[in-house]
This record gives structure tokens, sequence and C-alpha cells, in this order.
């Protein structure tokens, strides 16, 4: 065996799994989730916190409907839901837990995030993780928007506390008689769009049917709904061109905050059929404080 070129060879493969090692090292340098858990493990060991301190991906993976979350890699605050901490701002913050209805009913080490908040679990990045990406379907319900997946498991004629923009919502739809041109679930009129299961549209069958050019924020389902609310005509003023009238919804001059109630109400209509998860995640009455409508 000619052992110059076995050492040659031997050179050359080290050499390439260093330089292999060193892209890896270099690529993950500048990953968010790395400078996150550094900073929250900073400030977990001055306040003395005994916890596991070790750096890297962390995920829960959801058996029942075989997804998988990695949103507790960046924030570290929401894996414990029986760890109060101090910090106010994300990712850092624990998840709100009033009464600890949170770490009672919807423990994340069985739900999971996505079931509520949507987003993309897989993700490791900031907008890969929120879903703000092309062709992911179901973009980051934040805020007071996480209101609209709550129906995915528990009856929207029975919900339970914190769903007050859902409620808020409902009683808007009925105030301002939109029943009578939408219909939802077979009751209702046939002017409008069936509204039916509309929260348990993706993005992009929801996009494929309706007219973006005169949406001026992020287009969404959430963003066009929001925007059609607070304006009809400005996002359906038809086109004479292609002989298509503008709509007939009137105008009800809905302030931002009452407009942002009915899009979460809207987001909130779903087909349980198509949000497929497990009839044992289904509440009752009996697993929860209820607020009667």
């Amino acid at each position: 065996m000619d052992l110059t070129k076995l050492k040659i060879a031997f050179v050359t493969l080290s050499s390439i799994v260093f330089a292999l090692f060193v892209a890896s090292v270099i690529q993950n340098a500048d990953k968010d989730w790395l400078a996150y858990q550094d900073h929250f493990y900073s400030m977990e060991k001055a306040r003395g916190v005994s916890r596991d301190y070790s750096v890297g991906i962390k995920q829960i993976w959801l058996e029942k409907i075989n997804r998988t979350d990695r949103c507790i890699t960046c924030h570290l605050g929401m894996e414990d839901v029986d760890v109060k901490n101090p910090y106010t701002e994300n990712p850092y913050k624990a998840h709100p837990d009033p009464d600890g209805f949170i770490s009672k009913y919807h423990n994340p080490n069985k739900f999971g995030c996505t079931v509520c908040h949507d987003g993309q679990g897989l993700g490791t990045t900031l907008p890969d993780a929120h879903g703000h990406v092309p062709h992911w379907d179901y973009p980051l319900l934040d805020g007071d928007y996480v209101e609209a997946s709550c129906t995915r498991c528990h009856d929207p004629n029975n919900l339970p506390k914190g769903t007050e923009w859902v409620q808020t919502g409902h009683a808007l739809f009925i105030k301002y008689g939109c029943i009578g041109c939408h219909s939802v679930n077979g009751v209702g009129g046939k002017i409008g769009p069936d509204l039916t299961g509309e929260g348990s549209k993706s993005d992009a069958r929801f996009i494929s049917t309706h007219d973006f050019s005169h949406v001026k924020g992020e287009e969404t389902k959430r963003e066009w709904i929001f925007e059609h609310f607070m304006n009809p005509r400005a996002v359906s003023p038809g086109n004479p061109v292609l002989h298509v009238p503008p709509t007939v919804m009137p105008n009800f001059h809905l302030s931002p905050t009452l407009a942002k109630a009915l899009t979460i109400y809207v987001l909130s209509l779903r087909t349980p059929e198509e949000e497929n998860l497990p009839s044992s995640w289904m509440a009752t009455s009996q697993d929860y404080k209820v607020t009667k409508k």
C-alpha cells in the first residue's frame, strides 16, 4: 500500500471534515435561537433558578397528531407552565396563566403550541416559526387573535373564560344583522358568502377565491377580513373591465376595535372535520369553568 497516498487522502478528508465543522459553526453562530437561549439562561442563572441549561433545539412531539413544535427553542419561559418568571418581553416571558387555567387544561407538553397559535412548528428562525413565509398557509395567531382557535376544541356556544373577543364579535355579528346576508351552519341569508368553516380555510384556499389587489396590509386571510370590515368597498370595489360589481356589503363605519372583534369571530367559525384533531381533545362543559353567552 502506498503510505504517501494514504496520508494525502487522510489529510484531505480531515480537512474536508474540519471545513464542514467550521461552516456549521459559522452557519449557526447567527441563529436567533442561540442568542435567545444565551440571554434567557444568563437571566435565570442571575436569579439562581435551578433548571436544565442545555443549549440546543428543543421540541414537543404531539404523537396524536404527528406534529412537532419547536417553539420552546426560543420561548423557553413557556416550556414549564408551573414556573413563574418576572420577564415581560417575548420570547422570555412565561405563558399568561390566569387562575392556572392554561397549566391545568392546556399544558403545552400535551397540546404543543401550534394547535392554538398556528405558525410553523418546525421553524427555528423567527419568520419561519411565525409562518410569515411564502407557501405557509397558517401564519401565527398572535395576541388576541389566538382566541379564534379556541373553537377547534371548545363548543362555540359554551366557550371558556378568556374568549371575550370571540364572544364580543359574535354579539356584533348579531347586532349588525350579518346573519341576514351570510349563512353559518345552514342558518342565514344567501346574499353574501357562506361563512361556515371560514376559520378552518387555509390562507392559500382563501387567497385563491379573493381579490387582494386592494388590500393594504399583509396578504393573509386575517388581513383581508379585517380591512373588509373596516371599509368593504375599498377592498372589493369591483372591476368594470371584468364586469365584476362592487360588494353590496354596507359600510358600518366600524372602529378598528370592533372590526378586530368581528374578524376574530369569523376566524373562529370552524369545521371540526377539517381541523382533524383527536376526539379526546374536545372539551366538555365539565372540563372547565365556562362563561355562558
